[in-house]
């Protein structure tokens, strides 16, 4: 009996580990134990979790996503990904145009999500209140950002932030220009979702194959005979 409680307290154990591991904002969802971050309302698409790639550069992010890179398959996300990306981390919450506007700005939106997050959720890349990520934006030569906000519970999207050049000062940790990281954004979009396999054929599909070969097998033994 002993062993068997022992047994059992591992697995809760184990399994409220698990449970505490995975990261949900909205939509989105991201699994400790996985590189990926995988959007409920769209199979067919991934992102790499905002804390794996932190320390990379622009051009270093466009070296792991060229054809032979670490990451062949990907690329930096665009003004349209960041959007859907936003869209579906505020699944049912409110959004409004941030009040804190600059000139040199084209949009800024904030959004509240419906349920709350934890610093980290998506992967963990600036302090222990905020995660950000570039984008490629519409605008020519220029990065979007994205901050989620785990102490006021929300999600700010910005078209235009940065130069190239500027944002690789935040894949400089420790710097005398800036102190903390900020992921770029990388996204991919495929037929099938990560992870899926090619379904099983279904027993009637063997059964009219087995039949087939046997008939084949029936008339070439008459034919010999």
């Amino acid at each position: 009996m002993n062993k068997i409680l022992k047994h059992l307290l591992c697995l809760t154990v184990l399994s409220s580990s698990i449970s505490a591991s995975a990261g949900v904002v909205g939509l989105l969802s991201w699994d400790e134990s996985s590189p990926y971050i995988l959007d409920t309302g769209n199979a067919h698409v991934s992102y790499v979790q905002l804390g794996l790639l932190k320390s990379y550069n622009y051009h270093q992010m466009l070296d792991l996503t060229a054809p032979g890179g670490a990451w062949e398959g990907y690329y930096l996300a665009t003004q349209s990904d960041a959007y859907a990306f936003v869209s579906s981390a505020l699944s049912g919450g409110s959004v409004s145009p941030w009040d804190n506007q600059s000139s040199n700005v084209a949009e800024e939106w904030v959004g509240t999500t419906s349920q709350p997050f934890t610093d980290g959720a998506l992967g963990n890349n600036y302090d222990g209140k905020r995660d950000f990520f570039f984008f490629e934006s519409d605008f020519q030569n220029r990065l979007g950002l994205v901050e989620l906000d785990s102490e006021k519970q929300t999600i700010m999207l910005r078209e235009s932030n940065n130069t190239y050049w500027d944002s690789n000062n935040y894949a400089k940790k420790g710097t005398s220009k800036e102190s903390a990281w900020v992921s770029y954004l990388l996204v991919k979009h495929e037929a099938k979702s990560p992870g899926t396999v090619s379904p099983v054929p279904e027993s009637s599909t063997f059964l009219l194959v087995g039949l087939g070969l046997l008939g084949f097998i029936s008339r070439q033994f008459l034919a010999k005979n």
